[in-house]
């Protein structure tokens, strides 16, 4: 059947979500960045493919409801704003008050890296009220060749100077979390370089380079400040100059199981820039993310020291630097750090923090006091907050509730007063499900998390609906109930979707995380939620179909060839051979499995147990699959292997692969296209049985 008889055959019934809503300005803003006076953040820009641009917009002298999220953007349409340093990226943007006279005038910095070249880049800003009459010549040595105003302000600025080397077809430098040291014009970064041919290699280190952009011609300018560890992330500097701080992790361990905390002692002299190394801070078995200086050079982090993702503050003891709890509870103030320089928490001067933790799948705000520690929930209308940022009394976050995909927010931290972004709303709220938080036990007496949404439409009184088991991918990632226009779409057409918080999920503390067996707990979570949907007389035990993306695909296929409750399943770049895949695969994942499945080596018979190649006997129901050709982190050839296997033994197996497409699709025909399959596939397999 052609794509054009899907797409038709998709619209012969009136539903609430249609394909073209699936890709609709959803998710289109990110990573805020406040400084004194201002605030940056991403959008996607059409003119970019839906790229994204960095915009600037002026706070100064504005009351908290004249603010405003309508920025200028700051880049020519050649350029895009991102990083791919560990693949996943992260902090690609930052904002720094350069200097200030007064009421008259402020002059700022951001600094981006390039989607394309992978390089950073500087724009110099140059604002003032539009009461004055600055003289462009005399705003300092740079060109200021762009000009607009903007609620109240005449903002001018640069074309984007480059501060780092140009790559060529034998390295490729990239770098994330920039943060500059004003004191001295030199800025700090995380850097990866990718090295090809007979010395292929990639190695990361915290690197300084002045902001003139003299590092850009001559790359021995770029200096590196630490080397020899595999990761870094997260560098923070103190408000006085004197720190800079950061983590680290090696192989095997990812960022979540054990890393360090490191802090260095800056010193500037007549040839530059120094960082000596003062302390590295670190506990077996736990984890240190998301350093952040306070006032009076006090280093706060989040660290699961205690089981759970929880606040400290660094203390010094006899020579000796200890963690100090700020906020300790049974919920998590962290998220798995996939995406490096996102942080859950804001310093908001006066002693006072305002972070985000997550309970049963929801993200609450709570005011800190770190004197006293007193603490104050905060009623917002989301359940979803990130990439938090505070300056001026005021935080900013990018936040989603069920009804809302994410917005751009400001909160007024002395009363509580909230904006946000104008966006359309997807659909009407009485068209929107909702979900339930819903437990379940397994054999061994645990309990597992999910959240259930009930079909709205398609659903007769007399039937039970299909069943659609969603599991979310990492596999150390966790589920939302933030709005998610691909939920609605399968609930717009009769489905009941679970979405499953397998053991090893984060969210539920470090112990419920460590449960994981991959191949084996996930399998059994996802079959054992099937059932007690049945047995609580909610889905028609008949039409349970089960998909997955990335490391859920493996999921799907595991648990399908555990049991025969499943109808059919699908998988969006999944895993099928780990073993292969410890070989073949980028950096930071490279030892991931060791702690999901077993240290290698001595461990390759487990392996080849839990690979799905081996099982494709065990699967007896139809499956579906999708795979980009330039896919990163999974190859292609993983499931070409696993889709010849299946038809080899006969099984009834489709594969939709797409050549623009990467580890997660972005196209929104592909996206489209997806669903549709999806939804005939799952129509198809109904009326067989």
């Amino acid at each position: 059947m052609s794509h054009i008889s899907w797409y038709r055959m998709s619209m012969s019934k009136n539903y609430s979500v249609i394909p073209a809503m699936l890709t609709a300005n959803i998710g289109s803003h990110a990573q805020l960045c406040a400084a004194k006076g201002a605030l940056i953040w991403l959008e996607r820009d059409l003119e970019r493919q839906g790229k994204y641009n960095v915009f600037f917009s002026p706070t100064k002298g504005l009351s908290f409801f004249e603010k405003t999220f309508s920025g200028i953007g700051l880049l020519p349409a050649e350029y895009a704003v991102g990083t791919r340093v560990h693949e996943y990226g992260g902090q690609a943007i930052y904002l720094e008050l350069l200097d200030s006279d007064g009421e008259k005038y402020d002059k700022y910095v951001v600094i981006f890296s390039s989607i394309s070249d992978q390089r950073l880049y500087a724009i110099n800003i140059f604002c003032t009220s539009n009461e004055e009459q600055p003289t462009v010549v005399n705003c300092g040595e740079e060109t200021f060749v762009n000009r607009k105003s903007i609620t109240g302000h005449d903002v001018y600025w640069t074309d984007p100077l480059p501060l780092t080397p140009l790559n060529d077809s034998s390295v490729e430098y990239r770098f994330a979390c920039p943060v500059l040291h004003g004191d001295s014009g030199y800025l700090f970064a995380v850097c990866e370089k990718h090295e090809t041919g007979e010395n292929a290699n990639v190695s990361n280190f915290v690197v300084a380079m002045p902001i003139d952009g003299s590092a850009a011609i001559d790359k021995e300018k770029m200096s590196i400040v630490e080397e020899g560890s595999d990761f870094y992330a997260f560098l923070t500097i103190s408000k006085t100059g004197k720190y800079l701080s950061y983590i680290a992790w090696d192989h095997p361990d990812m960022p979540w199981d054990h890393t360090w905390l490191i802090t260095n002692q800056i010193e500037i002299t007549s040839n530059g820039i120094m960082a000596k190394s003062l302390y590295r801070l670190h506990q077996e078995d736990c984890s240190i993310t998301q350093p952040l200086y306070g006032s009076g050079d006090t280093l706060f982090c989040i660290s699961d020291i205690s089981g759970w993702t929880n606040l400290y503050c660094v203390v010094s003891d006899g020579g000796s630097h200890q963690l100090r709890p700020i906020c300790k509870n049974e919920s998590e103030f962290a998220k798995p750090d996939w995406v490096i320089g996102k942080y859950s928490y804001a310093e908001c001067g006066n002693n006072q923090i305002l972070a985000v933790y997550t309970k049963e799948n929801v993200d609450c705000l709570l005011l800190i006091d770190t004197d006293t520690g007193t603490r104050r929930l905060l009623d917002l209308p989301y359940t979803q907050l990130d990439w938090l940022s505070a300056n001026d009394g005021v935080l900013y976050f990018t936040a989603a509730s069920p009804y809302d995909p994410p917005l751009l927010c400001a909160l007024r931290i002395s009363d509580g007063a909230i904006q946000h972004t104008l966006q359309k709303k997807p659909m009407k709220k009485d068209l929107i499900a909702t979900s339930a938080h819903y437990e379940f036990g397994v054999y061994d007496k645990s309990t597992v998390h999910a959240l259930i949404y009930k079909p709205l439409s398609d659903s007769s009184q007399e039937t039970l609906p299909p069943l659609l088991i969603n599991v979310h991918g990492g596999p150390t990632g966790s589920i939302s109930n933030s709005f998610d226009i691909s939920k609605q779409f399968w609930t717009s057409r009769g489905f009941m979707v679970a979405d499953l918080d397998f053991r090893g999920s984060t969210g539920h503390g470090r112990s419920y995380r460590k449960q994981l067996k991959w191949g084996e707990t996930d399998a059994e979570d996802a079959i054992a939620l099937a059932l007690a949907l049945c047995q609580d007389g909610l889905v028609d035990e008949k039409k349970i179909f089960i998909r997955g993306k990335s490391s859920g695909g493996f999921t799907v296929l595991s648990a399908m060839a555990k049991s025969d409750i499943f109808a059919g399943g699908v998988s969006y770049y999944g895993v099928y051979d780990p073993l292969s895949l410890t070989t073949n695969t980028h950096k930071f994942e490279s030892h991931y499995f060791e702690s999901l499945i077993g240290k290698l080596p001595g461990s390759e018979a487990l392996y080849r147990e839990r690979s799905i190649i081996s099982k494709v006997s065990s699967i007896k129901s139809p499956v579906l699959l999708f795979h980009g050709l330039n896919d990163p982190v999974v190859p292609i050839s993983q499931t070409i292997s696993l889709a010849t296997s299946l038809y080899r033994e006969g099984m009834n197996c489709q594969l939709f692969t797409f050549e623009s497409e990467g580890h997660g699709f972005r196209g929104g025909a592909t996206v489209q296209f997806c669903h549709i399959a999806e939804w005939r596939f799952y129509q198809s397999i109904s009326r067989e049985r």
